[in-house]
């Protein structure tokens, strides 16, 4: 998965109402109801998790630096699904000593350039973010499909950390990944999963129901699509050219950090 970027996520704040009204249409799931579906608990236990408990967003600073925006972001998609969520004043250890010692947080978030964590400090428990979107964009694309997934075809496009994390919940529900990655992953993760391969892009128009966790982006064209294609896409940045969106972008969701984000909070509210 690519590094988010700053200019990337400038927006994301003054859109999210917006975003979460295009996912509840797609998906008949809003912010909580996705962080629920996403760990097989009830809606419910989600909202009565943010009537009690309070999240800090700690920045990052360390490696390359902190990604402006993020953790404004962070606690924008935190917010939007119920919960009271601030961003704490300081950054890194420090940021994390204070949530620590603030008497009303019980949830923490922070990102280094490898790894993207929720902290429970009161239970010890931590969530992280490549398994949680793994698990939240196949729950958004079972959402999608009609009668779910079980028995269906899915094209597994990238074979990374998230795509390895997705094939395997998509096992778990009953579905038939096919895997394609340009590079040797999709084989390794094949021979390991004994799963069948898709090896020509030319392929890809053959399958309705397809994951997306490639990271090279504005590659895939109208042509390399079916024609009712239905894609769940944690890749970043998008695959879709403009021209592949504007024909399927009613079938599309992707996002740079809600899904993740709200899959995180349900399990650490589990």
């Amino acid at each position: 998965m690519s590094r988010l970027q700053a200019e990337w996520l400038k927006n994301l704040k003054q859109n999210i109402a917006v975003y979460e009204e295009d996912l509840r249409q797609k998906t008949g799931l809003d912010f909580p109801g996705i962080a629920a579906a996403a760990n097989g608990i009830s809606r419910d236990v989600i909202c009565k998790a943010a009537q009690r408990s309070g999240i800090a967003v700690v920045s990052v600073t360390a490696g390359k630096g902190e990604i402006g925006g993020f953790a404004q972001s962070v606690g924008a998609i935190l917010s939007q699904a119920g919960f009271h969520a601030r961003v704490m004043p300081y950054t890194d250890v420090h940021g994390l000593y204070s949530a620590h010692t603030t008497p009303d947080i019980d949830f923490v978030f922070l990102a280094d350039d490898d790894t993207y964590i929720g902290l429970d400090l009161n239970r010890r428990r931590i969530s992280e973010n490549s398994r949680a979107t793994a698990r939240g964009f196949v729950t958004v694309l079972e959402t999608m499909c009609p009668g779910g997934l079980t028995d269906k075809d899915v094209l597994m496009m990238g074979c990374g950390k998230v795509g390895a994390y997705a094939t395997e919940v998509l096992l778990q529900k009953g579905a038939k990944p096919v895997l394609f990655d340009k590079t040797p992953a999709a084989q390794k993760l094949g021979a390991r999963l004994e799963l069948p391969l898709c090896s020509e892009r030319e392929e890809i128009k053959h399958y309705s129901y397809l994951i997306d966790a490639t990271n090279e982006g504005g590659w895939l064209t109208p042509d390399l699509l079916h024609e009712s294609a239905i894609i769940a896409a944690p890749g970043v940045p998008l695959s879709l050219t403009e021209a592949a969106l504007a024909k399927h972008g009613d079938r599309l969701v992707h996002d740079l950090l809600h899904i993740g984000t709200l899959t995180m909070l349900g399990e650490l509210c589990c």
